[in-house]
């Protein structure tokens, strides 16, 4: 009696871990095949929106970075226009803007890329003015942008609706994508969540379970 309980034991182990192993390898499978670029705004010595000695430029990247790891996860292959602090210009650039977005819409434009998502915070000269926002160049990109917002408003307790976007980046690239300001650094609430790193990981699920809805809604997964 004793050596039966000694199989079943182990075996009853293992049949109940089989079940969360099949997830991991699914959720693994997700995005398989999908390329994604993941544009962090800002960079070098434009540190963007800047309140209270908060900056922008390495929260977006600081996102970006935490997107990138859970997008991988999911099989999904992933470039980013800016690696680290400093912007894409070179030294000898006469309009360091310029080629830096230039550079960055050259990256978002490669016919193996699927979609881009541009990370940025804002900043309003009210403070009262607060929330992740979700801007979107056509109808193309309208999609996968209400699928962020949406899943946004609800884990944020937020209210909020998507915007056609006059942004540089969503004019000029030839793929679909959105840009999203992920709160305001002018408002108190918004900047103290934006700095805080569950609140950074909240924005990363929704963005990455937005992208497997979107993708799951064209009959790609």
């Amino acid at each position: 009696m004793k050596k039966i309980r000694w199989i079943l034991i182990p075996l009853l182990a293992l049949l109940l871990f089989i079940p969360s192993y099949v997830k991991t390898i699914q959720q693994g499978r997700l995005l398989s095949g999908v390329t994604i670029v993941l544009d962090s705004g800002h960079g070098g010595k434009d540190l963007g929106a800047s309140e209270q000695g908060v900056d922008e430029a390495p929260l977006n990247l600081a996102i970006v970075k935490k997107l990138e790891t859970k997008l991988k996860t999911l099989g999904c292959t992933v470039i980013l226009t800016r690696k680290d602090e400093n912007d894409l210009a070179s030294a000898t650039a006469t309009n360091r803007k310029k080629e830096d977005m230039n550079k960055r819409i050259a990256i978002i434009n490669d016919e193996k890329n699927d979609l881009f998502i541009s990370i940025h915070m804002n900043k309003y000269q009210s403070e009262s003015v607060e929330g992740f926002h979700v801007f979107y160049k056509d109808g193309t990109s309208k999609l996968l942008a209400s699928y962020i917002q949406e899943n946004a408003n609800v884990a944020l307790e937020q209210d909020k609706m998507i915007t056609k976007g006059n942004f540089f980046i969503l004019n000029e690239s030839r793929i679909q994508g959105v840009l999203i300001e992920c709160g305001f650094l002018s408002n108190p609430s918004d900047r103290k969540n934006l700095i805080n790193e569950s609140y950074q990981n909240k924005i990363v699920e929704c963005i990455a379970d937005s992208i497997i809805d979107y993708f799951d809604s064209k009959g790609i997964n």
